[in-house]
């Protein structure tokens, strides 16, 4: 016999229960398979609970509010907004490994201070990241990020749909635009988020728009957009509404597109949100699907000879998922993958004709203009740091 009636059964009184929800104290909460078994209903309210009460609020955290034990948290806004909570996570892994207990998403609902380019993301779990808090806060909000992309995925057209892209000479294109993201080295909460719109083919600047911004959520491996991306799609909203002739005809992404652990890096993320073609161009190689920086990776490398060589990227599953391409004035490679309504033949194509030195013009006007636009708003001679994973230690690697 267990709890009150084995007490009662040797004679002991027993533990005084909680008025607010009957439990017994020092009883756990009741996991997310229990309350399934009960109808996915959450325990009762926490009004009037006792101090250390399972069920009752937690005092203010100095890093933010935390009304609520992280799992009573998790789960209200689960149900309020249509997410799953993880029951179980493999170790050293991310991602749970089953979804748990789901509610119904309710139609037409926007999770609250995240705008139309967050559509479909659980307010858990960017309550997760804010916080910055490791566990099961912070897997919550990978879940949810991961459902995101896998929703947003759906949407990547991977050839190409513009008048422009069908002839060699890229006849009828006229604007190109570059985006960037810098920080203050040792500050990874302020930024400046860049868009410039470059004329084509003389590569001159037409329009640039930099802002600085505040950023919340931490950066994590393989969500690099999560972070960078709102912040982009206000800067091509604001250029569609100050100067819509200038509206950039095809972007270049300083990450990755398809060559990403779930094929949906940040240019494909981008092109989504704002339905524009882009193109994703890293400076570093990204492991995906078997594709390793090895010491047969190196030798294809010093296989190109001249500027305008590529090799492809082929992954284990026979894919292709992004072409190797030898820059200009510089023996180190680009990495060149599919963002949105483009082919990978024609992504290559344009990035050669865009470079005078290694990076291509649109990217590189995107970042020299981000951080002279920091030097001028510190009037001081800061240290800036462009955005990426190259501002964090080498392995950590381009999204």
């Amino acid at each position: 016999m267990r709890g009150g009636h084995g007490n009662r059964a040797r004679g002991r009184p027993a533990p005084p229960a909680w008025a607010c929800c009957g439990r017994p104290r020092g009883s756990p909460v009741a996991s997310s398979g229990d309350r399934a078994r009960r109808g996915g209903v959450p325990c009762p309210s926490a009004t009037g609970a006792g101090p250390g009460c399972p069920a009752a609020p937690r005092p203010p955290s100095p890093r933010g509010p935390l009304p609520c034990r992280p799992t009573a948290l998790m789960r209200r806004h689960a149900q309020s907004e249509g997410s799953c909570i993880p029951q179980r996570q493999q170790r050293g892994s991310s991602v749970p490994t089953s979804p748990g207990v789901c509610w119904e998403e309710p139609p037409g609902v926007l999770p609250p201070r995240l705008g139309p380019w967050g559509q479909g993301w659980c307010q858990a779990a960017v309550l997760g990241l804010e916080l910055g808090r490791t566990g099961t806060l912070l897997t919550v909000a990978l879940w949810s990020f991961t459902r995101e992309q896998a929703r947003l995925k759906t949407s990547v057209v991977e050839e190409d749909t513009e008048e422009w892209q069908k002839d060699s000479r890229f006849t009828g294109l006229e604007r190109v635009g570059g985006v960037d993201l810098s920080y203050i080295k040792g500050d990874d909460t302020s930024a400046c988020a860049s868009l410039v719109v470059l004329s084509y083919p003389a590569l001159e600047v037409l329009y640039e728009d930099c802002r600085m911004v505040a950023v919340s959520a931490p950066y994590v491996a393989g969500f690099l957009a999560f972070r960078e991306v709102p912040f982009l799609v206000e800067a091509v909203q604001r250029l569609q509404q100050e100067e819509p002739k200038l509206r950039p005809q095809v972007v270049l992404v300083d990450g990755n597109g398809l060559l990403h652990p779930r094929g949906f890096g940040v240019a494909c993320h981008l092109g989504v949100l704002t339905d524009l073609p882009c193109i994703g161009v890293a400076k570093n190689l990204l492991h995906v699907d078997g594709v390793v920086r090895n010491e047969l990776h190196r030798e294809q490398i010093r296989s190109l000879q001249r500027g305008g060589d590529t090799f492809p990227l082929t992954g284990t599953s026979g894919r292709v998922l992004g072409m190797v391409l030898r820059s200009y004035n510089s023996s180190k490679p680009l990495y060149i993958s599919v963002g949105h309504k483009v082919c990978l033949e024609t992504a290559v194509r344009l990035v050669k004709s865009c470079c005078r030195y290694r990076i291509p013009e649109p990217i590189r006007q995107a970042d020299i203009r981000s951080r002279e636009y920091i030097r001028k708003q510190l009037c001081s001679p800061l240290e800036v740091v462009s955005s990426g994973p190259e501002r964090k230690k080498e392995a950590e690697l381009d999204d």
